[in-house]
């Protein structure tokens, strides 16, 4: 079930992107600085240290992280 969007919300929510667009750049320009990871590489090993048992995730699983 989808819940509608009203006027009141759209201010919100475009807040609430453009700072996530901004942490995710500010993400990006630190990782390729510091660490030599692009975006997608640090999200798949921070979900695997984050999510994996010490049997580790399956490729679905992560794939499901990653939303891939």
């Amino acid at each position: 079930m989808t819940t509608p969007v009203h006027d009141k919300d759209y201010h919100p929510l475009a807040g609430f992107r453009y700072a996530l667009r901004k942490f995710l750049r500010f993400s990006k320009d630190y990782l390729a600085d510091h660490a030599r990871l692009t975006p997608e590489q640090y999200e798949a090993l921070l979900a695997l240290k984050a999510f994996a048992p010490k049997e580790g995730l399956l490729v679905g699983e992560l794939s499901e992280r990653l939303q891939v």
